[in-house]
């Protein structure tokens, strides 16, 4: 895969740029793990035995990345999906959560996390590759599309290329899927002989 062009890693805000209150909160995620698992376990749900409790995934958009990240310490995650975010050199606390700082990568982090955004003209670019550069403790999987901005490709016809990347992600770690995999592993992996998309991995089998 083609190698990143160096950037310097993004720091604060600009002053004058506030970060508006998240309208949720990232206690809202383990929380809807925790009702999962109990209608999977209630006898009168519509759920009752049928949701796979042997592993969960989180993903967050924008500051809902730094909301997936902070429930991503609880060990029922088995993947972690940021997209078009990471987290600031300094405290911030754009989760609607616990201000969480780059320091917190190692301690939130225990499963294989992948970082997805637009080129280096979304706003999230920088912060998701100084995020990969810092990990090393877990597989991690960097990659951003040319030419997209840091609202994605969510609003195209079931959610661009972005939305193939997460259905083929979510295969490859929750169900084992050797095919799905391909997109993102091997010297000719799918995403890294496509000529919109720039990849790099650590660790990632």
């Amino acid at each position: 895969s083609d190698p990143m062009t160096p950037i310097p890693a993004a720091g604060p805000p600009p002053a004058n740029v506030q970060i508006p209150p998240a309208a949720s909160k990232s206690r809202q995620l383990i929380d809807a793990m925790d009702w999962a698992m109990a209608q999977n376990d209630r006898k009168d749900s519509a759920f009752y035995h049928r949701l796979d409790a042997s592993g969960i995934a989180v993903m967050g958009q924008s500051c809902g990345g730094a909301q997936a990240l902070e429930a991503s310490v609880d060990p029922r995650v088995r993947t972690t999906v940021l997209w078009n975010s990471g987290l600031f050199p300094q405290p911030t606390s754009m989760g609607g959560g616990a201000a969480l700082s780059r320091g917190d990568l190692k301690r939130l982090l225990h499963a294989p996390t992948a970082f997805i955004s637009g080129d280096d003209e979304d706003s999230a670019y920088a912060n998701a590759s100084a995020n990969f550069d810092l990990i090393s403790h877990v597989p991690v999987f960097r990659a951003y599309e040319r030419g997209v901005l840091h609202s994605g490709t969510y609003s195209e016809r079931n959610g661009g290329e972005f939305g193939g990347v997460a259905v083929a992600w979510l295969n490859w770690q929750m169900k084992k899927d050797a095919r799905a995999g391909k997109l993102f592993v091997g010297k000719d992996c799918g995403l890294c002989v496509n000529p919109r998309w720039v990849v790099r991995s650590k660790s990632l089998k």
